[in-house]
């Protein structure tokens, strides 16, 4: 079973459930706070929020929560964390059908300054990588994503651990509950936040123009990237976006976690 988590397009193309995609059968819909609020606050937007609850759906939460969640949990806890608000299917339909007018107002402006933090974050993430390229004699051209993990992210000086207790600790501000090491150990064991972290190498690194066959890439990325964090294996990205559709199977070469279309999707007797 694979949950599908939507792009904002594809959303909107999203076929009337059940459906399969090739071998998989779908469990319900992911949906990311980002895409949440585009969806909520445009009112044209009603009869596709409307076509979507009618899956089981699961509500992402801001990246920046689920940072501030794992800090004070054990490694055990981290490991099986899933970046999902625990709410019943009824409080889900609420959500999506009948928000109230103050609650969406308070989801909205949460969500605009995170991707306003986020954007900053990222310009800031860009000078670093090309900073520790330059620091460690680097000229890559690296064949493929896996050859990148490998020299960058692996043993001592691990690029994606730094960041990770960059983000984290907000650089230093803010304490963790454990041990750095095991705060990191645990989130990459954590499907979801390995999958989101290995994807944000893939994207700081292509901005850097390191791989032997690459095509250009836009710098406002972030809430595509964002989508990265809700998928697990077996679960199914459902976008149009090129690069996107690039960094997936990039970061996924065993086909864990795929990319798909909406027209992909496809009807079953019911």
């Amino acid at each position: 079973m694979s949950w599908i988590v939507i792009d904002n397009n594809e959303a909107k193309r999203l076929p009337v459930p059940p459906v399969s995609y090739q071998d998989a059968n779908i469990e319900g819909v992911t949906i990311s706070p980002f895409i949440l609020k585009e969806l909520l606050c445009h009112p044209p937007n009603r009869k596709y929020v409307e076509k979507l609850a009618r899956y089981p759906v699961r509500l992402g939460m801001p990246p920046g929560g689920v940072m501030r969640r794992i800090v004070s949990l054990p490694r055990s806890q981290i490991v099986t964390f899933s970046p999902f608000y625990d709410l019943t299917p009824q409080e889900v339909q609420w959500v999506l059908l009948d928000p109230p007018a103050q609650w969406l107002k308070k989801f909205v402006a949460e969500v605009d300054t995170y991707i306003k933090t986020s954007s900053k974050f990222l310009n800031s993430l860009q000078r670093k990588v090309r900073h520790d390229l330059k620091s460690r004699g680097y000229h890559p051209k690296f064949a493929d994503f896996t050859e990148a993990l490998q020299k960058l992210a692996l043993g001592p000086d691990n690029l994606i651990e730094r960041w990770f207790m960059q983000i984290v600790s907000a650089d230093g501000l803010s304490s963790v509950g454990i041990c750095p090491q095991e705060l990191y150990m645990g989130a990459m064991d954590n499907a979801y936040l390995r999958h989101h972290f290995h994807t944000v190498l893939w994207y700081m690194l292509s901005f850097q123009w390191v791989w032997d066959k690459q095509h250009g890439i836009e710098d406002n990325e972030w809430i595509d990237m964002t989508l990265t964090l809700y998928a697990a294996p077996g679960d199914i990205i459902l976008t149009a976006d090129g690069t996107m559709c690039r960094a997936v199977p990039a970061v996924n070469p065993d086909g864990a976690v795929r990319t798909a279309l909406a027209k992909d999707l496809y009807q079953t007797p019911s």
